[in-house]
């Protein structure tokens, strides 16, 4: 579903949006669909001013028999008070108000914490977190990976990216047995510029895929010539996504960690100040 209304200025709100069918993995589940509705709220007294403006045909619609140019000038007017962004920050202050600390092995307590994703990023923050690995380098010992500076990373996956997931029955629907995240693949074009891809990374225990557009893959590969890498896989003709890359790992379960308030369910929240955000 887009908000909108017929004129010149178009938004960008969206708060429920699928992409293909119940085979496609670039298809939202109903969970992610309805908590989009309140994701998309606290968006916008998030991002506060500049939002409201460039999406006002959703926040400052057209009264009637108003003239487009007053409704422009009565927009660009429009301010957003950012009381829901001072109760946000206040909020993170008294949830951090103690570090957060590790117990166990010096390596970890030490050391890992203060670079959990290999950009220097210390332990801050909320969201969900998938726990990845280097590719294999021929190791024969834990000491020989740590002098290789080999060792597990954190990503930090925004909640709008996790397109759906499944629940094991068998342990009361309290394992991860796949979930689906949507992410940016950026290669060169030309000597500076790039190409921004979205695909959909599917992980399950043991073992992943890398699903992509067909038209996004016949620009990102040769396939004619070879001259790609990885385990690449063709999709049916009927489909207008393929999957272009799969492997394995050796853990046994997903590692993707969620970290909320308001929890409703597994990997379903409300958010906290949401009540807020509608007097905002």
């Amino acid at each position: 579903m887009t908000y909108a209304v017929p004129g010149p200025i178009r938004t960008n709100i969206v708060s429920s949006t699928s992409v293909g069918g119940i085979d496609s993995p670039f298809t939202r589940t109903r969970a992610v669909l309805d908590m989009m509705k309140s994701w998309e709220i606290m968006k916008a007294v998030s991002e506060g001013t500049d939002y409201l403006r460039q999406n006002s045909e959703a926040f400052l619609p057209l009264e009637p028999r108003e003239d487009y140019d007053a409704y422009l000038a009565r927009v660009n007017r429009a301010v957003f008070s950012p009381f829901t962004q001072r109760l946000i920050r206040a909020a993170t202050g008294l949830v951090l108000r103690k570090p957060i600390t590790l117990t166990g092995d010096p390596y970890w307590t030490e050391m890992f914490k203060m670079d959990v994703d290999g950009c220097k990023s210390d332990l801050d923050g909320q969201s969900h977190i998938l726990v990845d690995y280097p590719a294999p380098s021929g190791a024969v010992s834990l000491a020989e990976e740590r002098a290789q500076d080999r060792r597990p990373y954190w990503i930090e996956v925004d909640p709008t990216n996790l397109y759906g997931w499944r629940l094991d029955r068998e342990s009361n629907y309290g394992n991860l047995i796949q979930v689906r995240l949507a992410e940016k693949a950026v290669l060169p074009d030309g000597q500076f510029g790039e190409k921004v891809f979205d695909q959909i990374r599917v992980i399950e225990p043991g073992r992943y895929r890398v699903f992509r557009k067909k038209e996004q893959i016949e620009e990102m590969y040769d396939v004619a010539d070879n001259s790609v890498t990885g385990d690449f896989e063709m999709g049916s003709a009927d489909k207008d996504y393929k999957q272009v890359e799969s492997g394995n790992f050796s853990l046994g379960e997903i590692p993707l960690v969620t970290i909320y308030s308001g929890k409703t369910e597994n990997l379903v929240s409300k958010p906290p100040l949401l009540d807020i955000a509608y007097l905002n």
